[in-house]
């Protein structure tokens, strides 16, 4: 069933969200053998139901796993042309008292500081593969993309702008999924053509080089 539902995503959503999707879907097992367990068809689950499972599941699960479930329980029942109960007053309230329990806090990654950047790029060496690792550290620095979006640059996306010494064209992003893209300004930065056999220029220098 699953695999047919991901027929459907192909063409309309990125492909790391298509990932992020697969990843929560994995865990939907746990929810079909719940589901098993209490003798409830998985399609055909109602809202008191769905907050059952989530109270059954509050001693073993972060609030983030739970939250990823209810995505992933909706997203399958709207594929499956069924009305999703993931917001259902009584599914919300049941997911009220599972955050009020176990919290709502989320593991936040350590931010990339200046002086973190500079030993990153201190270990890049003078090869293809160091000037690559050069430019997508310093451009993620710069530009605070997502790494997905930043390793989708590309040398065209460099722009020079009269207001800005230099500019990145963000084709797509996470919250631009049509593509209508947006110019990123980039502070105090050169062109340099380094790479070897490289003709076109290659961002170098940035705020970190002071």
């Amino acid at each position: 069933m699953l695999e047919s539902l991901f027929a459907k995503f192909d063409g309309a959503y990125a492909p790391r969200t298509i990932d992020n999707y697969r990843s929560d879907f994995a865990n939907f097992t746990n929810f079909t053998k719940w589901c098993e367990a209490q003798g409830i068809d998985t399609l055909e689950v109602s809202p008191s139901e769905l907050a059952r499972f989530i109270d059954a599941m509050m001693p073993r699960w972060s609030s983030s796993t739970i939250k990823h479930h209810i995505a992933a329980i909706n997203t399958i029942y709207r594929l499956s042309d069924r009305v999703p109960i993931g917001d259902t007053p009584e599914v919300l309230l049941a997911l009220k008292r599972f955050h009020r329990k176990k919290g709502n806090w989320q593991k936040q990654a350590s931010p990339v500081t200046r002086e973190i950047l500079i030993k990153l790029l201190a270990v890049c060496d003078d090869s293809v593969h160091g000037l690559r690792d050069r430019v997508l550290l310093r451009l993620g620095y710069e530009s605070l993309a997502r790494h997905a979006e930043l390793c989708s640059f590309r040398f065209e996306d460099l722009y020079q702008r009269p207001d800005w010494p230099a500019a990145i064209n963000l084709r797509f992003a996470k919250n631009d999924q049509f593509g209508d893209g947006r110019l990123i300004p980039i502070r105090r930065i050169c062109t340099q053509t380094s790479a070897p056999g490289q003709t076109k220029p290659v961002v170098l220098d940035s705020c970190c080089d002071e």
